[in-house]
């Protein structure tokens, strides 16, 4: 199944390094009708896109314009530089790496500038 190969541009995961590939969920653009079901999606540049089901999932559903819109979508999340996740550990892969949580250094701080810097992250999280 793998599509490493000359010319093949890989995805890196700034917690996980290198990767084959990423994780498009089907719910982007198929709403409820593909909930919960993951497209790998390989290729930065090219976006190859391989769905992992068998044949009787795709029962009563046209499987060609899904896997058509799964790689318009996977196309729009790398320009918009969101919504594909590292399989590994479930970051979301953005083009310069992996979404993380903000975090404050709080060596040499007082207890008051942590409880500040703490406080202004909560309120840009909301």
């Amino acid at each position: 199944m793998g599509k490493i190969g000359v010319g093949i541009k890989m995805f890196e995961c700034a917690n996980c390094g290198k990767l084959e590939y990423v994780w498009l969920d089907g719910y982007a653009f198929g709403d409820k009708i593909l909930e919960d079901v993951m497209f790998r999606v390989y290729d930065k540049d090219n976006v190859i896109i391989d769905e992992i089901y068998d044949d009787d999932y795709w029962e009563g559903l046209n499987k060609a314009k899904w896997l058509k819109d799964a790689q318009e979508s996977a196309r729009q999340c790398l320009e918009d530089g969101e919504g594909l996740t590292c399989p590994n550990c479930l970051g979301e892969v953005l083009k310069s790496g992996i979404k993380t949580k903000k975090t404050i250094s709080i060596q040499g701080k007082s207890l008051q500038e942590i409880v500040d810097g703490l406080r202004e992250l909560e309120g840009k999280n909301e």
